[in-house]
C-alpha cells in the first residue's frame, strides 16, 4: 500500500506538471481474467492437493471472509465445519491417499491432520463445527463434498487450473 501511495503522488504530481505519457497498448491474449471467489460456494478444502496450497487456501478463505469448508465423519452422518487456520509441516513420508484429511493426532489444543506431502497442524479454536457433537476428533476424517467441489470447479473453470 505504500509503494501504491507513492506511485499514485508521482503520477498525479506528472499530470499536474503537464508531463506526457507513453501508451502501451496491452495484448489482449496475455490478458488473464480470474472471476470473483465466492468462499460460501467455492471454499470447500480439496484435501488431494499439497499441503502448502491447503495452508495457502485456508487462510485465503479466512477472515475477514467466511473461512475454508470441510465436512468430518461424525457420529451417525457427517458434519459440516469451518477452518480459519493451519500450519503446514512438510514430511519425506509416503502418505497413501486414503489417509488424506485423516486425523492422527489429538491433545487439548491442536490436532494433526495427514496431507499429500506431510502434515496440517490445526488449533482447535480455529474450527468451528455446526450442530456437532464430536467430542474426540483423533481418527476422524475430513473429506470434501464432491458435489461442492464439482460445482465450483465447474462454476469457475480456470480458478481450478493447478488441479
Amino acid at each position: 500500500n505504500q509503494i501504491y501511495k507513492g506511485l499514485i503522488k508521482q503520477f498525479v504530481s506528472k499530470i499536474k506538471m503537464g508531463s506526457s505519457f507513453t501508451k502501451v497498448k496491452q495484448n489482449a491474449k496475455n490478458g488473464v481474467y480470474y472471476p470473483r471467489f465466492y468462499t460460501d460456494e467455492m471454499g470447500f478444502i480439496d484435501w488431494k492437493l499439497n499441503g502448502n496450497l491447503i495452508r495457502r487456501f485456508i487462510q485465503a478463505c479466512s477472515k475477514p471472509y467466511s473461512g475454508s469448508k470441510s465436512y468430518i465423519n461424525g457420529l451417525v452422518r457427517k458434519q459440516k465445519c469451518i477452518i480459519y487456520d493451519a500450519k503446514f509441516k512438510k514430511d519425506d513420508l509416503q502418505i497413501h491417499p486414503f489417509l488424506y484429511g485423516k486425523i492422527f493426532y489429538e491433545d487439548n489444543e491442536i490436532i494433526k491432520v495427514f496431507v499429500k506431502d506431510g502434515f496440517l497442524k490445526i488449533r482447535k479454536k480455529d474450527i468451528k463445527l455446526f450442530n456437532s457433537k464430536i467430542k474426540k476428533f483423533q481418527g476422524k476424517t475430513f473429506f470434501n463434498n464432491d458435489k461442492s467441489l464439482l460445482h465450483a470447479k465447474s462454476l469457475y473453470p480456470n480458478v481450478f487450473k493447478y488441479n
